[in-house]
């Protein structure tokens, strides 16, 4: 008779080191084992197209995968067995039996070695043997080994390690079971029950169940560099990792939660692969490359009364192209500048908008004279509008273009040269930036958060499509200006560090922001006649006495010119509204050079009178900004205002930064 033995705190992930395997036509793929169910399954790395295999397996609780052998592995706890299969499920064969092998509780595979490593329950044994089960050993036995749960290995080092619970520490030997240390102790270790190791870069990672986070450490000396990965925030009952190091990724399971999650390996870019999976006691990895993912769509909401057709900001969605080849992969977002500040309708002729057509992209030729004045033009019949009637403002170029109303003659399109900004990069563009989690108001969260990034110099590379899932990013920066025209696209992974002349790119979208004032939904619908009214004014009376239903932030937000998602509307942006009213200039200026010419940290500082008058050797210039950003947590390198914005981090001390809020270290 067979008694079923259920382990509720075991498992075990093989990480083979830093090796890559060659493309092939399989995409990648995650396996994983259910005991409770007695299943065995694999799913697409982003967790599509899940499979269980036709399988009769009895308490499976470890896997590991050897992709260069085209197999994976697993312990069958059932009949104290150690099984393997194809890829595919089939051909199952026995690797190691009793009395091979006794109460096996955590398996990993050195594809380079050719060598299977097992950790044995019964007697505190790691044993190894050829990969089909020959030459079985035992390689290292108490007491250099106490409790071994999870075993991985380094086959670039040359190293195997193994978590001891309850011992709590994790230890490593050389492959044949000599020089055993310790790596890290119960310090930093508590309740580990599942190991791995990027031999490549030098890192070791491990999952503690009752402490809901994922840890890593340098593998180059005792308690070095160990740090939370992912805390209680991301993780729950963790009970098994796996490395993905062809795509930078950790994967791991939740036991409590009936999940599998996965981030990049530097803790962002979270997101649930496979919600619904019962008892995923054991998760292994394959990572050939998928086919090379299509760059992601952009989405933007046109209608004028779309809530992302915003002041101050863009807000827009990034979405699994239909025409992709491979899982969503990691995208930079540029966002180049084409028609800046350009009112309709046009504010009063004695305050004109600023200038700001140095910082155009699309300029074939300006306007000199003619209706449309000052505006961007490719021919001398765009520097006319329509005179009255139902398209009133609108280019046209003949008569016929402005039903009820006149086209006027005349009208000169000067010839002017894109974008010749010093330092500027990639032709008045920008890169969005790290998004950020931000607050509708000051102090505890009464409205909700939402997602925001900052314009920034460089390229920043993140699975956008991931980040915006579950609703829009909103981007900001003192480039977007309202009444302007922007083109927004996403470059593919395979353009990192190559951008210029990339081909690798999202169809562009355009996109435009509102009014200066413009700030309440039903505003000038559709005309473009009409100027912004009593009603943005009391929307924003509403929003400053924080009336619940007013505005969200980033549909309302007009100024300062750094603009930070952390600071609330004021009286200042008001009186933005008022002056749109009366016809007014937009009252704050645009862009700064990129890169900036105030250097990091140059200038502490705890309140903006610090920065006034900073003599713009030191970057500064008229204008700077003293501004206080995030230490650690979500928010890290964030703008902040207290610790209320910097959820798992503090709010440090603040340094001067130019006008826009950059600094270059």
């Amino acid at each position: 008779m067979f008694i079923r033995r259920r382990r509720s705190f075991v498992l075990a992930i093989a990480a083979v080191g830093s090796v890559l395997i060659a493309p092939s036509a399989r995409a990648g793929k995650i396996y994983w084992v259910q005991s409770f169910e007695d299943r065995i399954g694999r799913a697409n790395l982003d967790g599509s197209a899940p499979q269980v295999f036709p399988l009769f397996v009895s308490d499976p609780i470890a896997i590991a995968v050897d992709p260069a052998g085209g197999k994976f592995y697993f312990i069958q706890s059932f009949d104290d067995k150690v099984l393997r299969a194809d890829l595919d499920g089939t051909n199952v064969t026995p690797v190691l039996v009793p009395p091979q092998v006794f109460d096996p509780i955590a398996i990993a595979v050195d594809s380079v070695g050719g060598k299977i490593y097992c950790a044995q329950s019964f007697d505190d044994k790691i044993i190894r043997a050829n990969l089909d089960g020959t030459a079985s050993e035992p390689i290292v036995a108490p007491p250099v080994s106490l409790d071994p749960v999870a075993v991985a290995v380094d086959s670039i080092a040359g190293k195997i390690y193994w978590a001891e619970n309850p011992g709590n520490r994790i230890r490593r030997a050389d492959l044949n079971g000599s020089n055993a240390e310790t790596v890290v102790d119960s310090i930093f270790v508590a309740d580990a029950v599942s190991i791995a190791v990027d031999g490549g870069n030098g890192k070791l990672y491990w999952a503690e169940r009752s402490g809901d986070r994922i840890r890593r450490a340098d593998t180059g000396g005792f308690n070095l560099n160990v740090m939370t990965l992912l805390d209680a925030v991301f993780v729950s009952d963790p009970v098994s990792i796996a490395l993905d190091l062809t795509n930078a990724r950790i994967y791991w399971a939740e036991a409590a939660n009936s999940r599998v999650r996965r981030a990049d390996l530097t803790g962002a870019g979270v997101l649930t692969i496979l919600p619904l999976l019962i008892d995923p006691l054991s998760i292994s990895v394959d990572p050939t490359p998928s086919p090379t993912p299509s760059p992601g769509a952009v989405v933007w909401n046109s209608d004028p009364l779309s809530p992302e057709r915003t002041t101050r900001s863009l807000r827009f969605r990034v979405q699994t192209p239909v025409t992709a080849t491979g899982t969503p992969g990691q995208d930079a977002i540029k966002v180049t500048m084409i028609d800046l500040q350009h009112p309709i309708p046009a504010n009063l002729p004695q305050n004109p908008p600023p200038n700001l057509t140095t910082f155009d992209r699309r300029l074939n030729g300006l306007c000199v004279d003619g209706s449309h004045a000052g505006h961007h033009c490719d021919t001398n019949a765009g520097c006319r509008l329509c005179a009255g009637g139902s398209n009133a403002n609108r280019v046209c170029t003949t008569a016929g273009d402005c039903p009820d109303g006149t086209c006027p003659a005349g009208g000169t399109c000067s010839s002017l040269a894109a974008c010749t900004a010093a330092g500027e990069m990639n032709g008045c563009a920008r890169w969005v930036g790290k998004p950020g989690t931000f607050y509708e108001a000051q102090g505890p969260p009464v409205s909700g958060p939402y997602k925001a990034a900052r314009l920034q110099c460089t390229p920043f590379y993140l699975n956008w499509i991931a980040e915006t899932a579950s609703g829009p990013i909103t981007v900001v920066g003192a480039e977007i200006t309202p009444s302007s025209e922007y083109s927004v696209q996403t470059y593919a992974a395979s353009c990192k560090g190559a951008e210029a002349g990339c081909t690798d790119v999202s169809t562009a979208v355009t996109m435009y922001t509102r009014r200066s004032g413009d700030v309440e939904t039903p505003f000038n619908p559709p005309a473009t006649s009409a100027q912004p009214d009593v009603t943005d004014v009391a929307q924003l009376v509403n929003k400053f006495k924080n009336v619940a239903g007013a505005l969200g932030k980033a549909i309302a937000q007009l100024q300062p010119n750094l603009p930070d998602p952390n600071t609330n509307i004021n009286v200042l942006d008001i009186l933005a509204v008022v002056d749109a009213v009366r016809g007014f200039a937009y009252s704050f200026s645009g862009p700064c050079p990129c890169p900036s010419l105030s250097t990091c940290g140059n200038t502490p500082c705890a309140n903006p009178t610090v920065c006034v008058g900073l003599p713009l050797a030191n970057g500064g210039g008229q204008g700077a900004t003293c501004v206080k950003t995030c230490s650690g947590g979500d928010n890290d390198g964030d703008p902040c205002i207290d610790n209320t914005h910097c959820p798992g981090g503090t709010c440090g001390a603040g340094f001067c930064r130019d006008r826009c809020g950059r600094c270059t270290p």
